[in-house]
């Protein structure tokens, strides 16, 4: 691979500050990113089982746990955003590609995380268990496209063969190419 490329996508004024200081904070921001996405999908479970359940206090609990998903899943969104700054700060032209790669999931993470919000205030509206099994697949859904691009962003040695298959250029961003690829490798069970 040409480490040429990579040096000119770097920003030419350099990191402001030590990196070392950016792992760190990237680590501690993402630590309680995750956090509150454990609470909000822990929360969402138990909201789910509150619903399906006879029990009155697991019914309660359901009813309670449904309000703490929605405020995690506000948090959550809120301590994503830093984690993300400093994956850009550090691994800019690898996160870059990755993104463009897989352009329209990118889009389309913001776009059902919205639906999956919605599906949770639409739920906390009319107390329908629907809406709770939708904004758990959709949540799931969000946390499958950011293992996808993060998955791309380490395998800088597939991106030519993901950008251009057999020599054919695809700048469409369609694929997840790190989900397309590991479901070829499945099929033909290598």
């Amino acid at each position: 691979m040409n480490t040429n490329l990579f040096l000119s996508l770097m920003d030419p004024a350099g990191a402001p500050a030590h990196p070392v200081l950016f792992l760190v904070l990237g680590v501690v921001t993402f630590a309680l990113h995750i956090t509150a996405v454990n609470v909000m999908l822990g929360s969402l479970g138990l909201a789910i089982g509150g619903t399906l359940s006879k029990n009155a206090y697991w019914q309660r609990l359901g009813a309670v746990m449904g309000g703490t998903a929605k405020v995690a899943v506000a948090v959550a969104v809120v301590l994503g955003v830093a984690p993300l700054l400093f994956v850009q700060v550090i691994y800019d032209p690898f996160w870059y590609v990755s993104n463009v790669l897989s352009a329209r999931w990118v889009l389309a993470f913001l776009v059902i995380l919205c639906a999956a919000y919605l599906a949770m205030h639409r739920w906390y509206a009319v107390r329908n268990r629907v809406w709770l099994w939708v904004a758990m697949i959709l949540f799931f859904h969000c946390a499958l496209i950011m293992h996808a691009l993060a998955n791309e962003m380490l395998s800088s040695a597939d991106w030519m063969n993901w950008y251009a298959p057999d020599g054919v250029i695809t700048p469409n961003g369609a694929n997840l190419k790190a989900v397309s690829s590991l479901l070829s490798k499945l099929k033909c069970g290598t």
